[in-house]
């Protein structure tokens, strides 16, 4: 069986922008976390009481629930395009730097699980981001393609590490 079977529902929007997360936890925290994206997600699964069954991974690494969606972006995700960039076929790059979902499968290349787009807006996930196909430490971080997230059961599939 495939992950999909064991969902009974399906996301309701992907890509998901952040304003649709609701952070929870400590009073005035503004930045939505790790956690936040997997309840979201667990909630359009229909598994809203079961969040805890599903991990999420970037880059084929597993993340904590605990780390802000923002620093996973600047560090795990960027990371990520800098590689994908200097060694992945320029058709792969260009197609999530306009939006598109064409090579997302192998620019994540993350085995099994469901993939959905992570951004800060719906407009950047329209895709205005320039020309330039080259990421490198110094690009913007508004410039980056949206993230790439894997949803999938905990444990199943372990090819993934957690750093």
């Amino acid at each position: 069986p495939t992950q999909e079977e064991f969902f009974r529902g399906s996301l309701s929007k992907n890509p998901v922008t952040l304003s649709m997360l609701k952070p929870r936890g400590s009073e005035g925290q503004a930045d939505p976390t790790v956690g936040d994206l997997r309840q979201h997600i667990a909630n359009d699964l229909q598994m809203g009481d079961s969040a805890e069954l599903l991990e999420l991974l970037i880059a084929n690494k597993i993340l904590d629930v605990d780390l802000k969606l923002r620093v996973v972006n600047q560090t795990v995700w960027r990371e990520h395009c800098i590689q994908q960039s200097s060694s992945s076929s320029t058709t792969t790059l260009s197609s999530l730097l306009a939006g598109g979902r064409g090579g997302a499968r192998s620019f994540l290349a993350s085995g099994s699980g469901l993939s959905l787009m992570l951004t800060s807006t719906f407009e950047r996930s329209a895709g205005s981001h320039g020309s330039s196909l080259s990421i490198t430490a110094d690009t913007p971080i508004a410039s980056l393609p949206a993230m790439m997230i894997t949803y999938r059961l905990t444990g199943v599939d372990g090819e993934a590490t957690e750093d």
